[in-house]
């Protein structure tokens, strides 16, 4: 005999109203997700932020993490992200010695 997974017990394993259970309760994702602040140009309608990292039309934000990839890579997004935020160091350095920020 199966067993069901605890927060859908009530429901018999298998059944038609044990799967929406599962789906209701285990809304999980395996993937690292990439791409809700596209980094691209201002004519790009869907981009977000600039080379900078600047959200267009918002002063003083920016996005320094793995959703600024136009698209995913193949492997792990922890590389990339961790080069994202060490780039955006640098920038953040160089600009406030330079008296710009």
């Amino acid at each position: 005999m199966k067993k069901s997974l605890s927060p859908c017990g009530q429901f018999k394993f298998g059944e038609k109203d044990y799967w929406k259970c599962v789906m209701m309760k285990y809304t999980a994702t395996p993937f690292h997700l990439v791409g809700t602040c596209k980094l691209g140009p201002k004519s790009d309608p869907q981009a977000v932020v600039n080379e900078k990292l600047k959200v267009y039309r918002v002063d003083h934000l920016r996005v320094v993490d793995s959703s600024i990839m136009p698209k995913i890579i193949k492997g792990n997004t922890n590389a990339p992200t961790i080069m994202i935020a060490e780039k955006t160091g640098d920038m953040f350095k160089k600009e406030w010695l330079s008296g710009v920020i």
